[in-house]
């Protein structure tokens, strides 16, 4: 692994291939798999005693002396992370991931499950209040909007009424001056 502007970056061109027909022909001593390398599989078994020594916090040669002080094997995701660090160092190559596509389709999903829960119970509450002041602020605006829909519709006949009652009196008017003109 080479670090490229604080990022570790696969140096190994048999775990960056796309299929398993690239292979390496040396080693690094203590990381060489029990069959020498001969598949894929050989370099996701180095690959994955690098990551557990990582985790470790110490040398592949110290593996067996358990976790450094800064390892914390106690994490939440640690057991499912172990898993899948066994499953790529298995001394058996047919019970290993076969390519360095396979592992890291279980490494996503391991990220993807903590990043789920990491999001945390606070922020789905957040998010559910969110969305229901969304629809109460919603229902009300549309409560209000009928309501002002209601009163324009009630002011609009009270109007015509008056109007009516204006037209009936000017009628009315209209009758009486006639009536009292036929009197003079």
């Amino acid at each position: 692994m080479l670090y490229i502007n604080g990022r570790p970056v696969l140096s190994d061109p048999g775990l960056i291939v796309e299929e398993s027909e690239a292979a390496s022909l040396v080693g690094t001593p203590g990381y060489v798999p029990p069959e020498k390398f001969t598949d894929a599989a050989s370099d996701v078994y180095s690959l994955g005693l690098t990551l557990k020594a990582a985790s470790f916090g110490r040398s592949i040669e110290d593996i067996d002396k358990g976790p450094a002080i800064v390892a914390d094997t106690g994490a939440r995701f640690f057991p499912a992370w172990w898993r899948i660090l066994n499953k790529a160092t298995n001394p058996t190559p047919s019970r290993r991931y076969q390519s360095a596509k396979a592992l890291i389709k279980d490494l996503k999903a391991l990220r993807l499950k903590m990043n789920l829960a990491s999001t945390g119970w606070m922020k789905v509450l957040k998010i559910v209040a969110g969305v229901i002041f969304i629809l109460v602020t919603i229902r009300t605006i549309t409560l209000y909007i009928r309501e002002r829909a209601y009163v324009h519709e009630a002011r609009t006949n009270a109007l015509k009424q008056v109007e009516e009652i204006e037209r009936n009196m000017l009628e009315m008017q209209k009758d009486l001056m006639k009536a009292e003109g036929f009197k003079k």
